[in-house]
């Protein structure tokens, strides 16, 4: 045997190996590929059962009067007169022959413009501020006085006749010369309308808690854009939760989670959302159409100390960290106020910038405290970030 054919029976031997190789592995490809389509098949076939299930609703049956005893005292035990469901008797004997639908045509008739009233109201309240008729929540006998009548019946028809079109009606009034004024007063506008309820200047006015919350984040670069989905716990004080009564604790979000919209935040009714309650919300115990604005200490100390809204401003400093000072703080001013900081601005926040700067290089382990890094820089932006989000200018609609 020659050497060139014992190579050749070697490169053979190798060849074969490879391909025992090859058709083994093929063997396994193809179990998996088995194994993997019979539980494709299984699932399948649990899909097509979940798919025929349906919501369950309540509703009347036909030809069949609902029908309830009133409970003397409120006693279960002890029934009284039997009472069905139907229209209010003080709407007239005519009403209460009609059929339940007719209380819910009646509600949008163009016979009824109170509902249409009442709606734009609150349109008009969350664009301005404060509602045609101050007291939103109750358009009756005891509440304010309207502004501007004809505004309010004139909004309540276009709302009517638009196919009660909400999302044109918002258009219509942050597109009016009324919504595109700007907030400067005189002293002789300031005298004659204090309240601005005649609409002389642009509204003012500080953001409800939730849009100050997601300000922070948008300007940031945090926010998450995702719509929809379960409430998330993002970041609170600890020991808001701690209770004798249950094990229930606060886990906090991470990733995406963690900076959601506001209205995503979980609520629980004895331990509400620390930074929404210092700025004027509500635990959700009961419906509070209309907030009432208050203005004290606590929520000045909040917005400088909460430890999600600190968040933001380390992020926003990451930004601008490595840049010049001019650069750094028309970056700031760009994304929190929407225009450049001026000299005198600059010069003020150079000096906090500075000052910090020097006080977190000789004290890394505070600065690693505020900003998760030992770096005097960051510490520094990051405390010139929450300075100008503190500012009356960014926590004002205006």
């Amino acid at each position: 045997m020659t050497p060139d054919v014992a190579k050749r029976i070697g490169e053979i031997g190798s060849e074969l190996g490879a391909i025992n190789d090859q058709l083994g592995n093929a063997l396994t490809l193809e179990s998996v590929v088995q194994e993997l389509t019979a539980k494709k098949n299984a699932l399948e076939a649990e899909r097509g059962k979940l798919t025929n299930v349906t919501t369950m609703v309540l509703r009347d049956k036909v030809g069949v009067k609902a029908e309830t005893p009133i409970r003397e005292r409120g006693v279960f035990l002890t029934p009284g007169e039997t009472v069905s469901a139907g229209t209010p008797a003080c709407l007239g004997a005519g009403a209460k022959k009609q059929h339940m639908i007719w209380m819910d045509n009646m509600l949008v008739s163009r016979d009824n413009p109170m509902t249409a009233r009442v709606q734009v109201n609150r349109f008009w309240e969350q664009h301005f501020g404060t509602g045609i008729v101050k007291t939103s929540e109750n358009l009756g006998t005891q509440g304010e006085m309207p502004s501007n009548q004809e505004l309010l019946d004139w909004l309540s028809v276009e709302f009517m006749e638009s196919g009660w079109d909400m999302k044109a009606m918002h258009r219509k009034m942050v597109l009016s010369a009324t919504y595109r004024q700007d907030s400067g007063v005189t002293a002789e506008l300031l005298e004659r309308d204090p309240d601005n309820q005649l609409m002389a200047r642009g509204p003012r006015y500080r953001l409800e808690a939730e849009a100050l919350r997601d300000s922070v984040f948008a300007v940031s670069g945090l926010l998450t854009q995702k719509i929809g989905g379960p409430s998330v716990m993002p970041v609170q004080p600890k020991g808001t939760w701690d209770t004798p009564y249950s094990g229930e604790s606060w886990i906090e979000a991470t990733g995406p989670n963690r900076y959601r919209r506001s209205i995503y935040t979980f609520i629980k009714r004895s331990a509400p959302f620390p930074m929404m309650l210092t700025f004027d919300g509500t635990s959700r115990e009961a419906c509070s159409p209309r907030r009432i604005r208050t203005n004290t200490p606590l929520q000045a100390l909040n917005f400088l100390n909460d430890p999600g809204l600190l968040e933001g401003a380390i992020a926003l400093a990451k930004n601008v960290r490595g840049k010049s000072l001019t650069d750094g703080m028309n970056e700031i001013f760009g994304r929190c106020l929407i225009r450049e900081a001026d000299d005198r601005e600059i010069m003020l926040l150079s000096g906090l910038f500075e000052r910090t700067r020097t006080k977190y290089a000789a004290d890394l382990e505070s600065a690693k405290k505020l900003c998760g890094e030992a770096d005097a820089d960051l510490a520094a932006w990051t405390l010139v970030v929450n300075t100008v989000m503190n500012t009356d200018e960014f926590l004002t609609l205006e």
